[in-house]
């Protein structure tokens, strides 16, 4: 066995192995830093700009109108930044920014509704590409 560590039967050996971590793999082990350009603009901004806000921000100003629009959009910025300017951000991004703010219960179910948002925003993106392509390419034969 190693230096200073007391012997241990080899079953208890084999799962004590699943949960304590050696302190030189922490030490090796580097947190993930992508910085303020590559983690947080980057991202916002793929975000703001996908394939849904040019096909559709028309319509939803156009039904909403813009003082409403404009209304919706300041007020989830700024709670949003009275969430996020609490505190230092640890892993876990919005699920650990609502937890830690309005409580784990409330912060599950942000996150399964976040994560069911993000799944449907793909679906979304998929139908703005598809709908790009076919106004794109109409001339194509279609066969009936």
């Amino acid at each position: 066995l190693y230096t200073g560590q007391k012997s241990l039967p080899l079953v208890t050996a084999f799962f004590k192995s699943f949960n304590v971590q050696n302190v030189d793999d922490e030490r090796k082990r580097k947190k993930a830093n992508l910085g303020t350009v590559l983690g947080v603009y980057l991202p916002t901004l793929q975000h703001i700009f996908g394939a849904v806000m040019f096909l559709r921000l028309a319509w939803v100003v156009g039904i909403m109108g813009v003082g409403q629009s404009f209304a919706m959009t300041f007020l989830t910025c700024i709670s949003l930044s009275a969430v996020a300017t609490n505190g230092v951000i640890e892993s876990g991004g919005t699920y650990f920014m609502i937890s830690r703010n309005l409580g784990p219960e409330f912060g599950t179910a942000v996150g399964i509704l976040f994560y069911l948002a993000n799944a449907c925003a793909c679906a979304m993106y998929i139908v703005a590409a598809v709908e790009v392509f076919l106004v794109r390419f109409n001339t194509l034969p279609v066969e009936q």
